[in-house]
């Protein structure tokens, strides 16, 4: 219904900035469709080389990559 697509609509929206805070090229469509179907897989990430910066930690980071990030949302269960 209406309701559950605004949520569902504001989660994507809501994940999609977020990764891109950590993550460079994030796939928005196939985060979006994901979600849509309760279950979002997203490979070969790679990291932005700056994520780490807001953690105080005295480390410098060229490249870092992901393999796999898995996120099942039971969209059913939830009320």
């Amino acid at each position: 219904g209406g309701e559950g697509a605004m949520f569902e609509s504001f989660v994507a929206n809501l994940l999609s900035s977020r990764a891109s805070q950590f993550l460079k090229h994030v796939d928005n469509e196939k985060l979006r469709v994901g979600l849509w179907k309760g279950e979002v897989v997203l490979e070969d990430l790679e990291l932005r080389a700056d994520c780490l910066d807001g953690l105080g930690l005295d480390l410098a980071m060229e490249a870092a990559y992901v393999g796999a990030f898995r996120l099942s949302i039971p969209w059913n269960s939830l009320r």
